[in-house]
């Protein structure tokens, strides 16, 4: 199911923002985006690539209010995506080419000294076998940890976008 929305942002925008500044949670994890992306949002069928296609997409943003930050997750043992107010970004991030902070590595979990393509191969070891089995949301119910989306996470999915 493929819904229409009125924004004018990237999809991984719409729904960071709807999770993050108006249900006050803390982020989304990159297979939820992404399994969200190509069920709601006409973005290609999941793949190994995915998250570097998603990671690149994020870094090369312009023009949004706010950017977007990694951080490690404890609650739900998983790195979210989150966004992060520009003025509060500090080292490390990444920038758009226009020299604008639009990727924040926020608890330092990869070091200070890391380069977007050791994050990006890292995150892709980690999440592209959940990914590829379209295995979006974590639930604790799973012995991997990771399951499809609920009816709730659907529920979320369409609000943030309507």
């Amino acid at each position: 199911m493929t819904l229409i929305t009125k924004s004018h942002h990237p999809y991984w925008y719409q729904l960071l923002d709807f999770w993050v500044n108006q249900k006050d949670n803390s982020g989304l994890t990159l297979p939820f985006l992404i399994g969200a992306g190509y069920g709601y949002f006409d973005q290609p069928i999941p793949g190994e690539r995915s998250i570097d296609f998603l990671i690149r997409e994020i870094v090369e943003s312009r023009g949004l209010p706010y950017s977007a930050g990694i951080k490690y997750c404890g609650t739900i043992r998983a790195y979210i995506l989150t966004l992060v107010d520009r003025d509060e970004v500090e080292s490390p991030f990444f920038a758009n080419s226009d020299g604008t902070p639009s990727f924040a590595v926020i608890d330092k979990a990869f070091g200070k000294k890391i380069t977007l393509n050791w994050i990006i191969e890292f995150l892709i070891k980690e999440y592209s076998s959940t990914i590829i089995v379209s295995q979006f949301s974590k639930d604790a119910s799973s012995p991997d940890g990771w399951g499809p989306f609920s009816a709730s996470d659907i529920q979320q999915i369409e609000a943030s976008i309507t």
